[in-house]
């Protein structure tokens, strides 16, 4: 969304001009919402992270990663979702020590990690778990477990980081389940409650609060004069 901003810096900067602009944001913010939860998500698949749905597991077993280099998996593998816990391999993580390590690594933290771990919290914001403090706020250490917590004080996830570079997550039930669902949905492969639940494992009774919780904004949340004044 930004990088289309920027695009189109070239014109007057009128009050009409303005409204029009705050207009257009607010009605794309919705799509760009969904998208950074299925690209967060997707960088987080790995054989080791995922379970199948239950009318996939048929389908593929595990001599079918076997076929694919990178370790994800088949390239037509779907309906999927993340463990409670996962590892992640592909970032810099602790600081290795050494001459010039300190201006990437954010109390301990390399820079690259954190913008994940932030990135992550606002897919949690957005799922309704506002997290009390950033990853940059925690001193780092090697195998030393990091909470992080919402507003309520509810648990979001767990956090160990280490030298080799792997992150290890173990998130909230209730948020992997969100996660988990409303990525299903995003990609077309849930098309109601009640699928969710079958598919996923999770009681019927907890469904309600699951099922298309990712935050939107809605028409009514918007004062009315922008969108008079764009009409």
């Amino acid at each position: 969304m930004l990088a289309k901003l920027h695009a189109n810096m070239s014109i007057d900067f009128t009050e009409g001009n303005a409204l029009a602009v705050t207009v257009w944001a607010i009605k794309n913010a919705n799509q760009y919402i969904d998208k950074q939860l299925i690209k967060m998500f997707e960088s987080m698949i790995d054989q080791a992270n995922i379970t199948l749905y239950k009318s996939n597991m048929k389908t593929w077993g595990n001599e079918e990663w076997r076929y694919c280099c990178s370790g994800r998996g088949p390239d037509d593998l779907s309906h999927y979702g993340l463990e409670l816990r996962v590892v992640l391999h592909r970032y810099s993580a602790i600081e290795g020590g050494g001459y010039g390590y300190s201006f990437d690594y954010e109390n301990g933290l390399h820079k690259d990690a954190h913008r994940f771990l932030e990135d992550l919290l606002t897919i949690g914001g957005n799922l309704g778990f506002t997290a009390r403090s950033s990853s940059r706020l925690k001193l780092w250490e090697s195998n030393k477990s990091q909470f992080f917590v919402s507003d309520d004080g509810s648990d979001i996830m767990q956090v160990k980081a280490f030298k080799n570079g792997n992150l290890h997550i173990k998130f909230n039930q209730l948020f992997i389940r969100k996660m988990n669902v409303e990525f299903g949905r995003l990609k077309g492969w849930l098309k109601n409650k009640e699928q969710a639940a079958d598919e996923l494992n999770i009681p019927v009774e907890e469904i309600d609060g699951i099922f298309n919780s990712n935050h939107q904004i809605c028409q009514s949340m918007v004062p009315q004069i922008c969108f008079n004044a764009t009409a």
